[in-house]
C-alpha cells in the first residue's frame, strides 16, 4: 500500500515543525500540518510572517490551502519554488531523502501504523538527537529554538561542548 508523508520544514533551523502520514494525497492533511507548524511558531514569534515555498503540487495548491493562508490573522504567502522565488525548496527535499533513506526505506515496515511510529522515532532524532554538519554541530532543536552556549547554564554549556567534541571525533566506519 502507498502511504504519503506531510512535512512542514523551517528553511533556516532544517527542522521538522508538523508531519503527517496518510495514504491518500489531501489539501486538509497538507491545511492541518501547516496550521499546527503555524500555531506553533506564532508562539514563539507572536509577529510572525512566513513565505512558504513550495512545490506546486496538488496537496499544496487547493481551495483548502487558499482558504488557510487568507485566513485573518495568518501571515502565511504561498510562494512556488523556481518560479515566485529564485531558488528551490532543495532544503525541505534534503530533509526527505534524509528521513526516506536513512530512517524509514531500510526499516522493514507492514503498514500505516508501523510507518507512523517509524516518522515519530525518525522526527524525534532529527530534530533533537542528530547533531547536523551543516548546523556545526548543532541539532535541529538548538538552532530552531536559537539556543546558545551563552544562555545556558555552565554545566549544559560543557555538556553541549562535550557532545559536540564527541560527535566530531567519533568514527562509525563508513569514512574514511
Amino acid at each position: 500500500m502507498k502511504h504519503y508523508i506531510y512535512l512542514v520544514v523551517d528553511n533556516f533551523s532544517r527542522r521538522i515543525l508538523s508531519w503527517r502520514v496518510s495514504d491518500s494525497v489531501s489539501g486538509t492533511i497538507r491545511m492541518q500540518t501547516l496550521h499546527e507548524a503555524w500555531e506553533h511558531a506564532k508562539s514563539i514569534r507572536p509577529n510572525l510572517e512566513i513565505d512558504l515555498i513550495v512545490d506546486g503540487g496538488p496537496e499544496i495548491a487547493n481551495t483548502v490551502i487558499d482558504s488557510f493562508i487568507s485566513s485573518e490573522g495568518i501571515s502565511i504567502h504561498r510562494k512556488i519554488a523556481m518560479k515566485e522565488v529564485l531558488f528551490s525548496n532543495s532544503m525541505v527535499k534534503a530533509v526527505n531523502t534524509i528521513v526516506k533513506y536513512q530512517y524509514l526505506f531500510p526499516k522493514p515496515i507492514a503498514n500505516g501504523e508501523q510507518l507512523k511510529r517509524h516518522m515519530a522515532t525518525c522526527v524525534h532524532d532529527i530534530n533533537a538527537i542528530r547533531p547536523h554538519g551543516s548546523l556545526n554541530g548543532d541539532t535541529l532543536d538548538e538552532r530552531y529554538y536559537e539556543i546558545q552556549v551563552a544562555d545556558t547554564t555552565p554545566a549544559m554549556a560543557q555538556a553541549r561542548m562535550d557532545r559536540k567534541t564527541m560527535n566530531r571525533n567519533s568514527n562509525c566506519g563508513k569514512c574514511l
